[in-house]
């Protein structure tokens, strides 16, 4: 049980150093792109093995449903993406599940992540992409990965857009062009 915590807890460390790292990247204007052809599923399942150990410990499970999709992008950017969402997810789901879906609609690749949490209040669903105010961020130890992940999705040529669900919970939806 030490050893699942002591997991769970350089999981989140590294995800909170990188998340800063790419923060800093993008700020200086210095995060450039390696456009490639990549297989998405592939991107995916790597980023949910990698957060496994913290779906386990928040007792969330996952449920995804992934087309086998070529898209020309950035690996990392996709990948930095795709472990926001989740991870967000799975912080807010209340041990409940989390879905993923990622398809090919027309000329767009949609990723969409919903969960079964509370939802997003309405002062913070308006904001929710805003520029963070690093005072705020340091207080709060976090807030900087919806605007990493609009950011990076505004550099794939992609829109990103939140709400929330009917049923409770949230829902964000990534759309990417199938080529840049």
């Amino acid at each position: 049980q030490r050893v699942t915590m002591m997991h769970d807890t350089s999981s989140k460390g590294l995800i909170l150093l990188d998340n800063l790292l790419q923060w800093v990247a993008l700020q200086r204007d210095q995060a450039l792109l390696k456009m490639e052809s990549v297989k998405v599923a592939e991107v995916v399942n790597e980023t949910l093995h990698e957060l496994s150990s913290v779906a386990l410990t928040q007792n969330v499970t996952i449920e995804k449903d992934i087309d086998d999709v070529t898209l020309t992008c950035d690996r990392n950017a996709l990948k930095v993406v795709v472990r926001n969402l989740l991870t967000n997810a799975i912080k807010y789901s209340g041990g409940k599940k989390v879905f993923l879906t990622v398809s090919a609609l027309q000329k767009q690749l949609l990723i969409e992540v919903k969960d079964q949490g509370p939802g997003i209040p309405e002062e913070i669903l308006n904001g929710l992409f805003a520029k963070a105010d690093m005072k705020k961020v340091a207080a709060k130890g976090g807030g900087l990965g919806m605007q990493i992940v609009k950011q990076l999705v505004e550099q794939l040529k992609g829109t990103i857009a939140a709400r929330n669900l009917e049923e409770g919970g949230a829902s964000f939806e990534v759309k990417l062009p199938m080529a840049v």
